[in-house]
């Protein structure tokens, strides 16, 4: 600081000294000159960076939470009302719930949203169900879905050959069912 020139002085910070244009937020710049700052460990704040190291900030409507009661839920703090399915905006504290690019969902609308169709039963396979994906059909993991189509024989893992969007154990059963040569390739099952 040079001699005459212009200072900020904190009175809680004694000792310390800052050009005006340098007196300001350690977190987001912002000038406190006029303004109301806090300071903490030496460090000077905005009245909302200094908040955010005492409260959490609620992830749906960016205020702070003085609440007592709260949910962390997705590595997040939410006001217990406004943690609620993205969908349909039931609330979830307390509930089961899945959540989907970084948003939660109520079981119901994460099914109706999400879930896959079953190639075999043709109802869908539930987020608590397991399931076989192989391009882009689905089963559910269980002998009756994830069988072969002529024979029944479970495939749960097993090599299997899908031709035409059916599961078949072997060449034989597939020739078998459809009474032809036609060369089938062998697939292997990978579980979602």
């Amino acid at each position: 600081m040079e001699s005459g020139s212009p200072g900020v002085i904190a009175g809680r910070l004694p000792g310390e000294c800052w050009h005006p244009g340098c007196f300001s937020c350690c977190t987001c710049r912002q000038l406190l000159v006029d303004n109301i700052y806090f300071c903490r460990e030496g460090r000077v704040y905005c009245g909302r960076h200094y908040a955010d190291q005492l409260y959490p900030r609620c992830s749906a409507c960016d205020e702070l939470i003085f609440a007592r009661e709260y949910t962390q839920a997705e590595g997040r703090s939410w006001h217990v009302h406004h943690f609620c399915c993205w969908q349909c905006d039931t609330p979830l504290a307390g509930q089961r719930y899945i959540a989907k690019d970084d948003n939660p969902y109520c079981m119901y609308c994460f099914e109706k949203l999400f879930s896959k169709v079953c190639s075999t039963c043709q109802r869908p396979i539930t987020a608590d169900a397991p399931g076989i994906t192989h391009n882009a059909l689905h089963w559910h993991a269980c002998p009756h879905c994830f069988s072969c189509h002529s024979c029944a024989r479970a495939l749960l893992n097993q090599p299997f050959i899908l031709k035409d969007g059916r599961l078949y154990c072997s060449k034989d059963c597939h020739y078998r069912l459809n009474g032809c040569s036609h060369t089938a390739s062998i697939a292997r099952q990978y579980a979602t």
